[in-house]
């Protein structure tokens, strides 16, 4: 299940912190593209995340979106603009928390807990600045999972401790991939030879 272009975004209540629709890297970019793109920035060092509520910049998706079906993953493509002197972006302290209809929170602050993306990876990501890098997150990792209603997303919120620019697009949920199981049957034909075929069970 796809978010694509289906939200609205706004920042918290400071002027220190924007996130902003539409808006990409690249102008090169299709309408479609920038249309799935949203921008993040914010000032200034928040060492300890301490004021991370007024860094939060929310995606609010309209319609809410059912993901009961596709519950396993959440993968989203990064870009993080680095110019000279920044480190590269890191998943150390990149967050990200989903809200449901209720105001449930799942991920990095729910359940009154903080928490970075690094706890919630599927499998590893080598993260670069000035280029799109694919986030793969597992949904059981995230803190707040068992009591969210997965029928109603209603916001993602993303945020990173850093002052930088950073955009984010793609937004993508999927279910693990089914295994299914053969067995081999084996009967004889015409010819008098045996022959094979595989049915599922």
């Amino acid at each position: 299940v796809a978010v694509g272009s289906n939200f609205t975004a706004s920042s918290s209540d400071t002027d220190r912190t924007t996130m902003e629709k539409d808006v990409s890297p690249f102008d090169s970019d299709s309408d479609e593209d920038k249309a799935k793109t949203v921008k993040w920035y914010a000032q200034g060092y928040d060492k300890g995340s301490q004021h991370r509520d007024l860094r939060y910049g929310t995606m609010t998706l309209d319609p809410q979106l059912d993901i009961s079906k596709t519950p396993d993953y959440l993968s989203f493509d990064v870009y993080a603009v680095g110019n000279t002197g920044d480190g590269v972006l890191s998943t150390n302290y990149l967050y990200l928390t989903l809200v449901d209809s209720n105001e449930k929170q799942m991920g990095c602050d729910a359940n009154g807990t903080k928490s970075y993306l690094n706890t919630m990876l599927s499998g590893s990501v080598v993260m670069k600045n000035n280029q799109w890098v694919t986030v793969k997150l597992q949904l059981n990792k995230m803190p707040g999972y068992s009591d969210f209603d997965l029928t109603k997303l209603s916001k993602i919120l993303i945020g990173d401790d850093y002052e930088r620019t950073v955009y984010f697009r793609n937004f993508v949920f999927t279910a693990k991939p089914v295994h299914r199981n053969f067995i081999r049957k084996r009967f004889c034909g015409q010819s008098g030879r045996d022959l094979h075929s595989f049915v599922q069970i």
